[in-house]
Parts: structure tokens; sequence; C-alpha cells
């Protein structure tokens, strides 16, 4: 985990626009991967299953640009919105990777060996998890 805070810290978007768009494009390929799998692979589209994931990549987004508003309203620099950015294309990223296994598209087998657990990982982390992660760093008291 330390090591994953060091890697956000040191990565910086070339502008203000890439924060935005880059995770935005990843979101809309990712849905477009995930409809792909789910009407030509499992032949199982269900619009209650798209509507719940749709969901999410809207939560996604509003909390992308609520990171922007609340770092230019605080007058910080753009590190929330960084880190909030580069999460989200992480998450993607390796959705549309798992896409892409499932639609037996060409992965290398090292990184499709581990594409499930990893974002399983990062899906299912726990409050308490991250609380103690921030407690462990100094950037959160305990309750």
């Amino acid at each position: 985990m330390e090591y994953f805070i060091y890697a956000l810290k040191s990565l910086k978007y070339t502008s203000n626009q890439a924060m935005y768009i880059t995770p935005i494009v990843c979101i809309f390929i990712d849905i477009v991967t995930g409809l792909i799998k789910s009407i030509f692979v499992n032949k199982n589209f269900k619009s209650s299953i798209m509507r719940k994931g749709l969901g999410k990549k809207y939560s996604e987004v509003a909390a992308l640009f609520t990171c922007g508003l609340l770092s230019y309203l605080m007058g910080i620099d753009n590190t929330l919105l960084n880190a909030s950015s580069m999460l989200i294309v992480l998450m993607e990223v390796l959705s549309m990777l798992e896409n892409w296994c499932d639609m037996g598209l060409p992965v290398p087998k090292a990184v499709s060996k581990y594409i499930r657990d990893i974002h399983h990982s990062i899906d299912n982390v726990t409050t308490e998890e991250l609380e103690e992660e921030l407690i462990k760093y100094g950037k959160h008291k305990q309750r």
C-alpha cells in the first residue's frame, strides 16, 4: 500500500482537462466492452444490470467533479482531483482488461492471471481498512 500511495503522489497529468477527460474516456470504453461482453459473449443482456452499472459510472463521474470543485473552492492544488482521477482510471482499466479476458481477446497471461484478484480486492475495500491506512499515515484521527 505504501508503494501505491507513493506512486499516486508522483503521477501527474499534463493538464487540468486531462484529469477529467482521461477517466471519462476510460469509463466510456469500459461501458462499451461490458455491453459487447454481455450481448455477444455471455448472451444475457439485462437492463437491470446495465442500470446498476451505469449508476456506478455516474457516481464515479460525480465524485471526480466533486473532487475538482472541492480543490477549486478550497484553493488547493489538484492533488485530490489527481488522486481520484488516477483511481478511477485504474479501476476502469482493470475492468476493461477483465472484460477483454472474458471476450477471449489476447491478454498477456501474466496480466490475466492477476486481473480478477486485483479488481476484486479494490472493489471490496472496507471503510475500516481505509481508515486504518489513513491512521497509519497520520492523515486521519482515530474515533
